[in-house]
């Protein structure tokens, strides 16, 4: 029996879609997107620690209003920002060259992410903490979703995309 060119065209678009491109090629260009979109969500997850910053008590130091308002961009690989105290006012606040908790730092109730060290008979108070503008006060932060919480939901609205796209 001859078939039509019509016929065959028909079966093409009903087996493989509409789509103009040879399914080989079809399937490359998919992987090659979801590969793209994960290497988004990960630089998108991967970013800079962000800190508030100030010191002193002169004009734009801690303890003056607006002082409080700057905010630096820390450094590539920089884990933490500080808050230090003396006499319980903040005197510098920014990002910390501390790559690990060290010994003596105990943890902050309600926030697993912030820990904080007295010295010289509790006048002086050092804490550092994982996220971003959290170095605002020695107390629990409470900033929003932590960096785990963004990746997970990242990696959600990656996985949704990619069933959707593939």
């Amino acid at each position: 029996a001859v078939v039509s060119t019509q016929s065959k065209q028909w079966y093409q678009r009903r087996v493989h879609g509409d789509s103009h491109i040879k399914p080989k090629a079809e399937r490359m260009f998919r992987t090659i997107l979801g590969v793209l979109l994960s290497a988004l969500s990960v630089a998108i997850q991967v970013h800079a620690l962000v800190c508030h910053k100030c010191e002193g008590n002169g004009a734009g130091g801690c303890g003056v209003p607006g002082g409080q308002k700057m905010n630096e961009t820390c450094n590539a690989g920089v884990k933490y920002c500080e808050v230090k105290f003396v006499n319980n006012k903040a005197v510098k606040k920014g990002c910390s060259n501390v790559t690990a908790i060290p010994d003596g730092y105990k943890a902050v109730a309600g926030d697993p992410e912030k820990s904080c060290k007295s010295s010289k008979g509790n006048a002086e108070k050092h804490c550092l903490c994982s996220e971003n503008r959290c170095n605002e006060n020695d107390k629990p932060f409470k900033g929003g979703a932590t960096s785990f919480q963004a990746a997970g939901l990242g990696m959600l609205v990656l996985a949704a995309v990619h069933f959707f796209v593939c």
